[in-house]
């Protein structure tokens, strides 16, 4: 190959990439346009029919990712409102549980002012370990 291009003249260089860009213009020429496509005759059809195949290609790709993108948004939507959802109920139930923590301690303070004796009480751990419920 390196021989080729050390004996070729210059100008057959320059004249591979003029026919090969002349080739690309009327090729695509032919696949966007139905008169160049009748002028160049069978060989124009052909290319007009792959640019025809192309195009339909790219257009149901498009609407593939049209319909994939409004399938992620729909999940992404619905996940938001259930985060939502969730969230609410995480700080409704940690608001609960600061209060109910705190009547506790003033029920203890309050029954050992009394003379009472409170009832053992399990902590998270070991309400867990007993229930077998895992973190």
């Amino acid at each position: 190959m390196d021989e080729i291009m050390r004996r070729a003249p210059e100008w057959a260089v320059g004249a591979v990439v003029i026919f090969v860009a002349i080739g690309y213009i009327v090729r695509t020429a032919a696949e966007t346009s139905e008169t160049w496509a009748r002028l160049l005759g069978p060989l124009g059809r052909r290319w007009r029919e792959r640019g025809e195949r192309r195009r339909q290609i790219r257009i149901e790709q498009r609407e593939a990712r049209a319909a994939d993108l409004e399938d992620m948004t729909r999940q992404r939507d619905y996940l938001a409102g259930a985060l939502d959802v969730c969230r609410s109920e995480h700080e409704n139930t940690a608001g609960y549980l600061i209060y109910d923590a705190r009547w506790h301690h003033d029920a203890e303070l309050a029954a050992a002012a009394a003379g009472f004796e409170s009832p053992a009480h399990l902590s998270l751990r070991q309400w867990r370990d007993v229930n077998g419920v895992s973190r």
